[in-house]
This record gives C-alpha cells, structure tokens and sequence, in this order.
C-alpha cells in the first residue's frame, strides 16, 4: 500500500470532519466564518508541528513503555488538546467579559447581536492579553541561535539582539529574557496610553480603559513566562528522580499543555467568536491527534546528509521513510507561526483603539504561514537532490 493511501486512510475521519466543521462555519457566519475557521485551523496546526516532532522522538524512545505509549496517543494527547482548545477560550471570554460561561455559550448560540456588543466591547483587553502573550512568543523564539534562518538577515540581526539578552546581568528579573520583557513592557505601555485612552467599543464609542489594558497585556506577557519556566524547571526537578518512564510522561503532557495553550492563544489574535473558536481550535486539534497518529505508525526518525559546493557534508536531522524513502518535516513552519504572532500581536494593539475586520487578521495569518510551508517544501526537494 502506497504512502499517501496510508496517509488517507489514517486522515480519513479528520478530513470527513473538517468538512462537516467548515459546512457548520458556513452555516454560521459565511464564507468569512469558513474563511476564520481555516485560519484558526492553519494556525494550531503550525504551533503543534513542531510538538508533534518531538511527541514522535519521545513515543518512539526504547525506554518508553509500549502501554504507555498507547494510552498517551489515544487516550492522553486527545484529552489534552482538546481539553484546552475547547475549556480556555470560552473561560478566557467569561473572565474578561464577567459572565457566567454557560450564559456567554448561551449568547453566541441564541443572541449573536448582543454576543457580538459583549465581545467587541471586551476586545480591548482580550487584544491587550494576546499582544503581550504572542510579542513575547515571537521574541523569545527569534532572540534563540539557531541552525535553521527561513528570513537571513533579519533573524540573523534578532538573534544578535538576543545574545545581549543573556548578557544583561544587571536585570532585577529572575528570568534568562530580561530585556525582552522590559522591551515589551515598553510597547504595552505605550499602546495602552495611546490605543487604550481612545478604545474602540460596540457602535463605534471610544472610552477610556487604559488600566485594564495595560494589566492585561503585562498578564500575557506573565502567562507567557510561567507557561515556559514551569515546564522548564518541573522537567529539571523530575529529572533528578531518574525514573524515566514518569520523566517522559511528564514531558509528554507539559508540552503538549503549553504548545496547545500558545495555539488557542493565537486563535484569539484571528477572531473572539466562541463558535468560530471552537470549530477551528476542534479541527486544528483533530487533525494534530491524526497526524501524531500517522507519525509513530508509519515513520521512523533518522538522519541524513547533504553535500554543499565545498564538499563539506552535513548532518540534517529528520526523519526517513519505512522502504527508504525521505520525508524530512516542514523546517520553516515554525518561523512561519512565530513571525504570524508577531504581527498579528502589533495588529491587536492596533486594533485596541481602531476596528480592523476579521478577516484581515485571518488571510495575513493563513498568508504567512502558507509562505513557510512553500519554501519547507522548496528546502526540502534541494536536500532531497544534494542527497
């Protein structure tokens, strides 16, 4: 059987049910609800790429139990991604807006009107939140070294930027991105005294909320630090046990928390509709679930090498085929999604004090992370002939 019948045939139900969640969009709000659904779709698919890499080297581990690892794949991975995806969005909206969560899941059900004057006038703190989480996603990615540059001179000038980062030993702060934070506070600032004085509420009214927006953007950006340092040292402190087995487990669902969590967190950035939330969030999370799936069934990791115009080989990580065949994963579609928060981050401190439609956040999204996959695949056809 061919690989991409095999593909097929694992994706069978996760296609089946994209379609049926896009007709339920289109029901709902239009080719725009399909066009927000998608893009909410692409964007958790690009945050968990790079999980479900690492979910795969850590399933595939010889010291992994066989039991355990089963359970995690059908039982675990599913409990945890869809738990996030579908509990957070709607405890987030109920938070900010002071409802009861069975009356906000009420309202966009049965009163889109008055669902949609409740969201747009929590808007400003809900984008405030985002921004802050997404700029220091997107600068505590690029401000790393790395091997891969999808854009050259430009993550080549912030990774600079970040080796002053770690130089920075007069901070007061605990953390190893000291000046990241200050620099984002800046901006949160900023935004808040210039968008947050004139917020864009339901009907075109501007209204002073300043205050709760500067404390929700600085609440993004804690968010964002403890979701990354307690994964870090909670591995650390169980890493001194030596029990290997709770170790993976461990990893396995800290991980798969914080890379759904940053998922329905970008989601926000494209639309604040619980309905059109949850239908992207649930076939992004569907098809993450499969894809994991298809991954241990079918792949093995491995290495390969390409040879450059020096002569000099290199070792590239990835992962090869059963029979041989080459299959190396997406290397920039990572960069594609952190350079999404980025700028869907400056267009939710924008959108604090002017209306910027949907549908603007969702094609810029769908746009860049479809530019990454395209030059993955043009990466990945020249390593193929190097090879």
């Amino acid at each position: 059987m061919g690989i991409k019948m095999l593909f097929l045939r694992t994706c069978a139900w996760s296609l089946a049910v994209a379609v049926f969640g896009l007709i339920m969009a289109a029901a709902y709000g239009g080719w725009i609800g399909v066009i927000l659904v998608g893009a909410v779709g692409i964007i958790l698919y690009a945050v968990s790429y790079e999980t479900a890499i690492s979910n795969f080297y850590s399933l595939k581990a010889n010291d992994f139990p066989d039991f355990w690892r089963k359970i995690l794949l059908r039982i675990g991975l599913p409990l945890i991604v869809f738990g996030v995806q579908l509990v957070f969005p709607i405890a987030i909206v109920s938070i900010i807006a002071w409802r009861n969560p069975v009356d906000v899941v009420t309202l966009a059900l049965t009163d889109k009107t008055s669902y949609q004057q409740m969201t747009t006038d929590a808007h400003p703190v809900i984008a405030s939140f985002v921004a802050g989480f997404l700029l220091a996603a997107f600068f505590d990615f690029f401000f790393e070294e790395r091997e891969r540059r999808w854009l050259q001179q430009l993550e080549k000038r912030l990774a600079k930027v970040g080796q002053v980062d770690k130089w920075a030993k007069w901070s007061l702060l605990p953390f190893d991105r000291s000046l990241m934070i200050y620099f984002i506070m800046v901006l949160i600032i900023t935004a808040s005294g210039y968008f947050g004085k004139f917020a864009y509420q339901y009907g075109g009214v501007h209204v002073n909320m300043n205050p709760w927006v500067w404390f929700s953007g600085t609440a993004g950006v804690l968010l964002y630090l403890f979701t990354k340092h307690f994964a870090t040292i909670s591995i650390m402190l169980l890493g001194q046990t030596k029990l290997v087995g709770l170790i993976r487990l461990h990893v396995f669902v800290i991980i798969n928390v914080q890379c759904s969590f940053n998922g329905m967190v970008g989601a926000f950035s494209i639309t604040n509709d619980i309905i059109l939330l949850s239908l992207g969030l649930g076939l992004g999370a569907m098809f993450v679930c499969v894809l994991n799936i298809y991954w241990i069934r079918q792949v093995k990791p491995g290495t390969f090498y390409t040879t450059g115009s020096d002569g000099r080989r290199t070792k590239i990580t990835g992962f090869k085929k059963v029979g041989n065949r080459l299959w190396t994963p997406y290397a920039y579609i990572s960069h594609g999604f952190h350079y999404t928060c980025g700028v869907l981050a400056v267009i939710n401190l924008v959108s604090i004090r002017y209306h910027i439609p949907e549908i603007i956040t969702s094609l810029i999204g769908i746009m860049l992370i479809a530019l990454s996959i395209h030059s993955s695949k043009r990466r990945t056809r020249v390593l193929a002939m190097n090879n």
